[in-house]
Parts: structure tokens; sequence; C-alpha cells
């Protein structure tokens, strides 16, 4: 804050006050000393129109000072009062800059405390984002596993044949979440990724699937019709190794796991899904006659 000289109002309060005093005080003495030396030569006769006429000239003196003294106690009074007026603003200019001053740190203080809000909520978020996320894959594990019980030939293989990248998968299920904001706290998508329309299967490439095609053909086409299921993350294992034979009837079953899978977080409606699964295992069904003939 500016600092500014204070003015000596006190001392001219004074100077006023003593002048104002003595305003009364030294023509009233001049009377009483002019009365007491020269009184005896003075006519005090009220009748007589030449003393009335001479009152002024008599008692100049006296008018005199009393003249001075008003002129200098005026003079006084308007200089105090302007130092008086200076001093006013000088306060206020002063307290203005206070206030200024105390807004100033106000306004810090709040963007301090918004600030320490923001990292919280953020903190917040993020750490709800994380116990999402981790509910978002146990829950997913969990329907896998459910699923695998039911089809008990999933078990006879020990090869994870569907692999879940569960970071993509959560970004594509849940868009509207974020490290930092959070949208959706259930574990159903709010919005379908897929239907009849637009299924994760492509049927329109496994209509391309012939019996008489060879187990490499096989495998490539059904690894065409399910890129959709890739682009969200999951990978459903559609080729074989050098030392392991494609089975059909693996295949089928990581399919309906997958949809079950799907249908559980919301990105594929019930009858959406099931309608799925029929029109997929209607293209599939001739390899199962095949290798049961086999």
């Amino acid at each position: 804050m500016e600092k500014i000289k204070q003015l000596p109002t006190s001392k001219w309060d004074c100077a006023f006050t003593v002048s104002f005093h003595l305003t009364w005080i030294v023509p009233i003495s001049l009377l009483f000393i002019q009365l007491i030396s020269v009184g005896k030569y003075i006519s005090f006769d009220i009748t007589n129109p030449s003393n009335w006429k001479e009152i002024d000239k008599t008692f100049s003196v006296p008018f005199g000072s009393f003249l001075f003294m008003v002129t200098t106690t005026t003079l006084i009074g308007l200089y105090t009062r302007s130092l008086q007026i200076s001093e006013q603003l000088r306060l206020a200019r002063a307290q203005q800059e206070l206030s200024n001053e105390q807004l100033l740190l106000a306004r810090k203080q709040a963007e301090r405390y918004e600030s320490q809000l923001n990292i919280s909520l953020k903190k917040e978020s993020f750490m709800l984002y994380m116990e999402h996320t981790k509910q978002f894959q146990e829950h997913l594990n969990q329907i896998i596993k459910s699923s695998k019980g039911v089809f008990r030939m999933i078990k006879s293989t020990d090869k994870e044949r569907v692999v879940i990248n569960y970071a993509r998968l959560y970004r594509k299920t849940f868009p509207e979440n974020t490290p930092t904001e959070m949208g959706n706290l259930t574990l159903e998508s709010k919005e379908r990724a897929f239907d009849c329309c637009n299924p994760p299967i492509n049927t329109r490439i496994l209509k391309n699937l012939k019996l008489d095609m060879s187990e490499r053909d096989i495998e490539f086409t059904l690894k065409g019709s399910i890129e959709s299921l890739l682009a969200i993350g999951i990978f459903v294992r559609a080729n074989s190794d050098a030392d392991d034979i494609f089975n059909m009837h693996f295949f089928m079953l990581d399919i309906l796991m997958v949809l079950t899978a799907l249908q559980s977080i919301g990105l594929v409606g019930r009858e959406d899904a099931d309608h799925i699964k029929s029109e997929t295992m209607k293209y599939l069904k001739p390899f199962f006659k095949e290798s049961e003939q086999d």
C-alpha cells in the first residue's frame, strides 16, 4: 500500500481554537485598556449625536483588532478544514487500498481453495476410475469363468482362446468415463455398440464359408468375421498353431461366450444377442456335422 505523508491537522486545530478565543479576548482586552487609560476623556453621553458619529474612530483599535482576528481566524479555519479534507481523502485512499489488498488476498485464497478442491476432485475421480476399471475387469472375468463352467468343452483346452484388452474395451463401454471425470458408475454401457444391423460377428463374411474350403481359408474367413471384436479389444483365437489343429467347436463356444459377455456389459441387447447367436451358428453348423461324420 502506498504511504502518504500524514498532514499536521492537530496542530492547526489547536491554532484555530486559540485564534477563535483570541478573536473575543483581544478586542475586549484592548477596549478595557483603552477605557482605563483614556476613559475619562471619552464622552458617554448617548444623547449627543456626535458621540455616535465618532464611535468608530474612538474605538478603532478594539474594532480593528476584532476584524483582524476574525479574518485571521477565518483563514486558519479554512486552512484547517482543507487539511481535514485532505486527511479524510488520504484515509479514504488508504482504506480503499487496504480493501483492494484484502480483496486480492481473498481472491488468491479463493483460487487456492478452488485449486485444492480441483486437485481433490481429480484425485477422487482417479480413484473411482481405477476402482471402476478393476470392478469391470473382475465382472468380465466372472462372466467368462461362468461361461466356461457352462460349456464343458472349453475346459478341455488349457490355452486362453479369448484375450481381452480390458483398457480398450473399457473405453468403448464407458466413453464418458475418464481419470478426471466419471459419468457412469454402473457396469453397463449407456449406449448399445452392436445390434442386429451392426453385429459384432460379421455374418455376411460367414456366408462365404464352404465345406470344401481348406482349413487355412476357413481360419482366414473366421478371422475376417471377428474384426469388429478386435476393434473393441476382444481377440478370439481363430487360427491354429503348428502343433494344434483348429477346432470349430471351440470357436463356436468362444463366440457364444463373447456374446454373453457383451450382453452383460450392455454393448448388445438380449434379443439382438440371441439373434446374432442364431445367425452365427447357422453358418457354422454344417462344419459341426462334417466334423461328427469324420
